[in-house]
């Protein structure tokens, strides 16, 4: 939204750094980070007061017996903040961004029903099968906008090797699969560093 207002720099000149994506990068992560860093506390109460917490599986490993009563759904204030900025601070004419805020809204939900599961029916949330099913829908429809409608078509299925500014590796029809292959095994990855003290949000940035 703040973009917009760079239209009126000719009346007032330092309007004009909101045009640049650099200072609405930078705005966005901070917007993020004070409203995570300052709603959290908050957040952890309501959830232990509700009790929504983990349950650790005995099959686990001793050492994480002790995480047990953690509070859980800590990625809905996360996934609030990340929209909430990415609205605040990007360009709403991008159709780029409503992809990829469909896409972190879509497998949000999916975290939350995982969570809400464990918490009012037991330990095991959505099976493996299903929530592989549920992203590869997403990944589908998603590699479908991007190849019908790439941003440079002359680019569609060509991937950049990294550390090489011109060298790339067009993979043709394979590239539907490809990216199949990126998006769901992000997801996971996110899913499975969240084991981890500490880690997810760092696989979730990027």
């Amino acid at each position: 939204m703040f973009y917009y207002l760079s239209g009126f720099k000719e009346s007032f000149s330092p309007l004009n750094v909101l045009s640049y994506i650099t200072f609405r990068s930078g705005g966005s992560i901070l917007t993020a980070f004070l409203l995570t860093l300052f709603c959290m506390p908050a957040f952890i109460r309501f959830v232990k007061r509700i009790r929504v917490t983990q349950t650790i599986r005995a099959e686990g490993p001793e050492s994480h017996k002790t995480k047990s009563g953690t509070p859980i759904m800590g990625g809905v204030l996360v996934l609030f903040s990340t929209v909430f900025s990415t609205v605040l601070w990007a360009r709403l004419d991008n159709r780029f961004i409503w992809v990829c805020l469909a896409t972190v809204l879509y497998l949000g939900l999916l975290g939350w029903i995982d969570d809400y599961r464990k918490w009012k029916g037991g330990k095991e949330g959505i099976t493996p099968a299903q929530k592989i099913a549920a992203q590869m829908v997403l990944a589908l429809g998603v590699t479908a906008v991007l190849y019908v409608h790439p941003p440079n078509p002359a680019f569609k299925t060509l991937i950049n090797i990294p550390y090489f500014k011109t060298l790339f590796l067009d993979l043709g029809a394979f590239y539907v699969f490809f990216a199949i292959l990126v998006m769901i095994g992000s997801s996971n990855a996110v899913n499975l560093t969240d084991g981890l003290d500490g880690l997810a949000i760092g696989s979730f940035v990027i």
